[in-house]
């Protein structure tokens, strides 16, 4: 395993982040989103002095073979890190040292479930072709165009963010089922007016999680200072989107 392959935190047992399953979870750093509201600033911006490498990951899981069932993948942006998969994928190169990393964790028998926000379409492609994940959760921030995702201040053009997305929604609809939405509401983020047009922007999804936000620790300290959502307005946002059809719930 490369040795210059680390993780920026490593949670050694996870029952939250894939619900069923006995897991833990790895995060990667960096970000190609400046969400003001990240509550994992130093993961976006790549400034965490956590270090954990492939190895000790790796041997920490072998360790407890049985009793381990998944790994979540999560960051940050861990697609970031596939720089070279693509490559290798269509070309035959040499894989990268992430994607040698999930093919020893599924040879030990794990799942893998990927957290991104899809403005990498081609890099979860290779991965579901690769079949080196098995279950993804999609972050949708905002509406899919241009002045939505130009909220959550990406480091690529907004309206190129918004197209990536909805051809990383294609690619999980043509996969499987074994995927979800999940977003993050703010009512000074997100209006009514907003998640309805999210909603018809996605199209069909397997199910799509409403998760308040939390201002406890902000990449932008000035989106401290608000206050959280009450559970009373994501449950009515949630019945709102069941009312258009969607299976939606609030995490």
């Amino acid at each position: 395993m490369s040795a210059n392959l680390t993780f920026s935190g490593f949670q050694k047992l996870d029952l939250i982040n894939f619900p069923g399953y006995m897991a833990c979870t790895v995060y990667t750093a960096g970000c190609n989103l400046r969400c003001p509201y990240c509550h994992n600033p130093g993961l976006a911006s790549g400034s965490s002095d956590e270090a954990y490498t492939a190895d000790e990951v790796l041997s920490y899981i072998e360790k407890r073979k049985g009793m381990l069932e998944a790994l979540v993948v999560s960051g940050g942006e861990p697609t970031l890190h596939f720089s070279n998969l693509e490559k290798a994928t269509t070309e035959g190169g040499a894989s990268c040292a992430f994607e040698a990393f999930l093919k020893s964790v599924k040879s030990l028998g794990l799942l893998v479930k990927l957290d991104t926000n899809g403005c990498r379409p081609a890099v979860v492609r290779s991965l579901i072709d690769s079949a080196l994940i098995d279950y993804v959760a999609l972050d949708i921030k905002a509406p899919l165009d241009e002045e939505g995702y130009s909220r959550v201040k990406p480091l690529i053009p907004a309206q190129e963010a918004a197209e990536n997305i909805k051809q990383t929604l294609e690619i999980l609809r043509s996969w499987s089922d074994n995927w979800e939405v999940r977003t993050t509401y703010l009512p000074y983020l997100l209006s009514t007016q907003d998640i309805l047009k999210m909603v018809q922007q996605t199209g069909r999804v397997p199910k799509w999680y409403i998760q308040a936000f939390n201002p406890a620790v902000t990449l932008d300290g000035t989106w401290g200072q608000l206050s959280a959502p009450q559970e009373k307005d994501c449950q009515e946002i949630v019945s709102l989107m069941r009312e258009k059809g969607v299976n939606a719930f609030v995490r």
